[in-house]
């Protein structure tokens, strides 16, 4: 199981619909494990219907090599 570390997490001051990104990070060897998390919440109504909350999620991995430096 990996242990992830948050470097950036950002969103709507207030409220439940908007956009927010998460940002985290793992250690393996030879350098870093990188997800990013994008969720989005929104209303949507259709002609004469109720309201209802929508909820859109993508999701993005990458390793990211040590190489001649260290990501600090």
């Amino acid at each position: 199981m990996f242990k992830w570390e948050e470097l950036e997490k950002s969103g709507p001051a207030s409220g439940n619909v908007g956009q927010w990104y998460y940002t985290h990070r793992t250690r393996l060897p030879h350098g870093w494990l990188v997800r990013q998390i994008i969720l989005q919440r929104e209303v949507a109504q259709p002609a004469g219907g109720a309201a209802d909350m929508e909820l859109a999620v993508a999701t993005s991995i990458a390793f990211v090599p040590l190489g001649s430096g260290v990501w600090a």
